[in-house]
């Protein structure tokens, strides 16, 4: 969406010429950049705001907001329903090592200091 604001903006500063799709592509990935979100389709995207011809660019910043923006939203409502819905459930299994050395030590493996409830603590802050 963000390309898709910046190839309209460049289309009503400059035209629709090769320079102004040529800006519209660099200032998307140059804005994507420190957003975190640099996606090189969206380049295209950039490209498709200035060049994609009179139904294009009678859309005006509604061609960002009602296709791309609707079509992201979907997208990441469906993902989402998706994997509340169909994606597999982690199951914690307990480690097992054997004593090789016949000690009354723990193996190194169960030194460390983590248990089964950090592991399930730092499973359920990755999947929010």
């Amino acid at each position: 969406m963000v390309s898709a604001l910046v190839g309209v903006a460049v289309h009503q500063a400059g035209g629709s010429g090769p320079v102004a799709a040529a800006a519209a592509v660099g200032l998307a990935l140059l804005l994507m950049f420190p957003l975190r979100c640099v996606h090189p389709p969206g380049g295209a995207m950039a490209l498709v705001a200035v060049m994609g011809g009179p139904t294009v660019h009678a859309l005006g910043w509604g061609f960002a907001l009602v296709p791309v923006g609707l079509n992201a939203a979907v997208l990441v409502a469906m993902a989402r329903l998706y994997r509340r819905v169909a994606a597999p459930r982690r199951v914690h299994a307990p480690v097992v090592h054997d004593n090789r050395h016949r000690t009354g030590d723990a193996a190194p493996q169960d030194r460390i200091g983590l248990t089964r409830s950090d592991l399930d603590a730092a499973c359920a802050a990755s999947t929010n």
